[in-house]
């Protein structure tokens, strides 16, 4: 059992580690290696430690033709939201080199922010396990556990948190709000269609016998 975490372990590791090259391709292609500031290693760590992180603890799930999907709009929102935070991404290192703010208190507050944010949608993933999905789908349990105590969405604030806090990170203010702009509808739009799904199937006399919902959705990685 130990050598077989172990094992996934080093796989998720080194699956991420080549995922880094991608990431950083403004700054190698802008700057180069050598020239790297502090503030975009420590967004490439953080990033890489979440994905790992969120390959530790879930087993990757992808939508194949065979596959029973309940929310055909809400897969693709989220592909697409992958697509953003990369290029988000990106556009932070470019705004870094042209004319990056060297602020401390700007990189000090997105990197708090980037690490809640990294804080919450791990605390999504223990509460959820495998069923952190794409897809948007309603079973018979409600999960009222960890985080899900407290926040009604944290996956969907999390993310929010990491697309602001990344950018401010390597002070990048413009690309921060941008992201914002673009991602806080789309989060909304997904708060409010998951809210729509459990009420929906909470008139349902075949679930409410169960008594307990659960609305098991969030986004696909990078």
């Amino acid at each position: 059992m130990r050598a077989t975490w172990i094992g996934r372990g080093a796989g998720v590791v080194t699956a991420q580690v080549v995922h880094v090259p991608l990431l950083l391709l403004p700054t190698f292609l802008l700057s180069g290696p050598r020239e790297m500031e502090w503030s975009t290693i420590c967004l490439a760590l953080a990033v890489v430690m979440a994905a790992v992180l969120e390959g530790l603890f879930v087993t990757q799930r992808f939508v194949t033709p065979g596959d029973e999907v309940h929310d055909h709009v809400a897969v693709k929102m989220a592909c697409f939201v992958g697509i953003c935070l990369l290029s988000i991404f990106w556009s932070s290192q470019v705004e870094q080199f042209i004319q990056g703010s060297r602020s401390l208190p700007l990189h000090c507050t997105g990197g708090a922010l980037l690490l809640v944010g990294i804080a919450l949608r791990m605390l999504a993933i223990q509460a959820l396990g495998n069923q952190f999905i794409s897809d948007i789908q309603v079973g018979s349990e409600i999960v009222r556990d960890g985080i899900y105590a407290w926040l009604r969405h944290p996956s969907e604030i999390g993310l929010l948190l990491i697309a602001a806090g990344g950018p401010l990170l390597v002070g990048a203010p413009l690309t921060a709000i941008t992201a914002l702009l673009l991602l806080l509808p789309i989060s909304l739009w997904r708060m409010r269609r998951e809210d729509l799904a459990l009420a929906l199937a909470a008139r349902s006399p075949s679930t409410a016998s169960h008594g307990r919902l659960s609305a098991k959705a969030a986004y696909c990685e990078l």
